[in-house]
């Protein structure tokens, strides 16, 4: 019997790093996102707002976002949204009131979205018939890798922004910058290190 072709090379490994990458980069201001909200003039009482907000623009989006993958390409479409991310999280990170914040976790919904319904679906494109579900299962491991990571690593950024004299507003702004630069990383691993099959 031949011995099965392992999956974890090339464009696999390339898309579990993305995984990971934007999903630190997601989860860094869970451990502080609220106090940033209320710092920036916020009710508490709004605070599932801004998270409603990010996900409703997600779900709205996503079937009109994978027709147009479909349609026009795949690699594409999770460059522009990890560029909207780049943007975004740098914006996130100067925003002088909640109303502003609110408005750009709106956008970044749809950007989000952009990268990952996409992504989910070059995955599939780029694996064998007969080792999706492996590659799925692996790309998924280094989502919930990241996930868990991202709230402590933006709880330590934020407490050593702190350590180092800067205010308390402004230590919640500084990590979306290292967000952001997690989105710039992405966005070179995508662009650089995956040849897109053409969608017909």
């Amino acid at each position: 019997m031949a011995k099965r072709q392992s999956i974890y090379t090339g464009p696999i490994l390339i898309l579990g790093a993305n995984q990971l990458i934007e999903t630190i980069a997601f989860g860094i201001p869970y451990s502080y996102f609220p106090l940033y909200a209320v710092s920036l003039g916020s009710s508490i009482a709004l605070i599932g707002l801004f998270t409603s907000m990010f996900m409703m623009m997600s779900m709205l989006l996503s079937p009109f976002l994978g027709t147009y993958s479909d349609r026009f390409g795949r690699k594409r479409l999770i460059i522009i949204g990890l560029v909207g991310d780049v943007i975004l999280g740098a914006v996130t990170g100067l925003v002088p009131s909640w109303e502003w914040l609110l408005l750009v976790r709106l956008l970044n919904g749809a950007m989000t979205a952009a990268a990952m319904v996409p992504a989910e679906a070059l995955l599939i494109d780029l694996s064998s018939p007969d080792r999706v579900g492996e590659a799925v299962g692996f790309v998924m491991a280094c989502g919930m890798v990241g996930r868990n990571i991202g709230p402590l690593f933006g709880g330590v950024l934020q407490w050593f922004a702190v350590s180092i004299g800067f205010s308390l507003l402004d230590s919640y702004r500084i990590p979306y910058f290292v967000d952001a630069g997690f989105a710039a990383i992405s966005v070179g691993l995508i662009a650089f290190g995956i040849k897109e099959r053409r969608v017909t």
